[in-house]
């Protein structure tokens, strides 16, 4: 139908890092959704369009958009769509420096996807939070967040879900000065990364590793990274 066409179009170009572009058919999909009535198509097409405008740096007008997704997904009783959504709201918290309303809505995610039994959905969720209660100094909470989600990484096989946690894991041993376990988190990671076609994460960790030399006063080892 029409509008799936339509939504279909602003999918693709989101997709080809074309997030501007998207926001025309997005909104002729949305048009048709509420001509029709249809709710929960209405939220599907509003989430992705808040994630275009988060993409273009607009936090504010993405924040609305899932603020009324929200709404409809309560609504619904869609607990899917409301894991996703209080997640997504969460990332827009934290990325305005509101460390303590980004962790609301992250655990009231975590418990949406765990009472949908989503290990993967828990894992991501689990690892954002441990990222906010890094940049807290609360390096125990971290610690602990972490390694929830590194089980669950393991258990579903995610090697890169695996080898980003990892990576997070070593930041936190090495802002507590526990450098060997930091090490050991950064080659894990390194190991993990390496198949996954993921130069970006690789670089990040190889970076790391580099500062932690440095602060080792290993200059030569440091120099490699």
């Amino acid at each position: 139908e029409e509008a799936n066409v339509w939504f279909g179009l602003g999918k693709a170009q989101f997709f080809r890092g074309l997030p501007r572009e998207s926001l025309e058919p997005y909104g002729k999909a949305l048009e048709i959704r509420q001509a029709t009535g249809e709710t929960i198509e209405q939220a599907n097409v509003l989430h992705n369009m808040a994630a275009a405008h988060l993409s273009l740096g607009d936090s504010h007008q993405a924040f609305d958009l899932y603020q009324r997704v929200l709404d409809i997904r309560r609504a619904a009783g869609d607990r899917t769509g409301l894991a996703y959504v209080l997640y997504a709201i969460g990332l827009v918290h934290w990325t305005w420096g509101e460390p303590q309303q980004a962790l609301d809505r992250y655990h009231e995610a975590l418990e949406a996807w765990r009472s949908l039994g989503s290990e993967s959905g828990q894992a991501t969720v689990l690892n954002s939070a441990g990222l906010v209660y890094a940049s807290l100094g609360e390096h125990e909470q971290a610690l602990s967040d972490y390694q929830q989600a590194l089980a669950l990484w393991r258990k579903l096989a995610d090697r890169g879900g695996e080898g980003h946690t990892l990576n997070n894991l070593g930041m936190v041993y090495a802002a507590g000065k526990r450098m060997p376990e930091a090490r050991e988190c950064y080659q894990r990671a390194l190991r993990e990364l390496e198949p996954m076609n993921d130069p970006r994460g690789r670089a990040y960790v190889l970076n790391n590793i580099g500062d932690l030399e440095a602060a080792l006063k290993n200059d030569t080892a440091a120099m490699r990274y």
